[in-house]
C-alpha cells in the first residue's frame, strides 16, 4: 500500500459515506430501518481497509 496523505484519507471517508448513503437511498421504501442499519454496518465492515476515490481521479503516493 502506498503512502497517503491525511487529505486522501479524509476524502476517502467522505466518499465512503456518500457511497453508503447513495446505496441506502436506493433501498428506501424496500427495506426496514433495521435492515438499512444492518446494510450500513455490513458496508463499513466490508469496505474497511479500502481507500475510496472519485472515478477517474488518481491518488499520488507520498
Amino acid at each position: 500500500m502506498g503512502n497517503f496523505t491525511k487529505e486522501d484519507i479524509r476524502e476517502s471517508s467522505r466518499l465512503k459515506e456518500k457511497a453508503c448513503e447513495n446505496c441506502m437511498g436506493k433501498l428506501k421504501g424496500t427495506v426496514s430501518e433495521e435492515e438499512k442499519q444492518q446494510f450500513r454496518e455490513a458496508f463499513y465492515t466490508a469496505s474497511e481497509g479500502y481507500l475510496f476515490r472519485k472515478k477517474g481521479s488518481s491518488v499520488k503516493a507520498g
